[in-house]
């Protein structure tokens, strides 16, 4: 039996987003000057699109015959959920949270305890 380790991806940049066509889902984002191309396919939340001024925290990028192109990034602010048991947000570059289910349910039971507690009480 193999045991697969989850790998951690760590951010590398910021960018900002500068140009963005929302009829051909892509745009343009600059990181310290240099501009990079970015497809809507590139951003983990595909239900949220980008605006002028958005900051996308880049994971990959690459260079290319056209020039820089990220690769894989996510809208700041934006919430994604792991394939694995646990809960990933950030809003900031650094800031992760990392929540399991047994956690949440724990929390939510002691909850309606002190809940149940109060009606008794009263």
């Amino acid at each position: 039996m193999h045991i697969i380790k989850k790998r951690r991806i760590i951010p590398t940049d910021i960018a900002i987003v500068t140009q963005w066509n929302d009829a051909k889902r892509h745009g343009i984002a600059s990181i310290n000057g240099l501009n990079f191309f970015v497809d809507d396919s590139a951003l983990r939340d595909p239900y949220k699109t980008p605006k002028v001024g958005d900051k996308i925290i880049v994971y990959k990028y690459r260079k290319t015959e056209k020039g820089g192109r990220i690769v894989e990034g996510k809208l700041e602010g934006t919430t994604v959920l792991s394939s694995g048991d646990a809960l990933y947000a950030s809003k900031t570059v650094g800031c992760q949270v990392k929540v399991s289910k047994r956690m949440v349910l724990i929390a939510l039971a002691v909850i309606l305890i002190v809940i149940a507690a109060i009606v008794i009480v009263l």
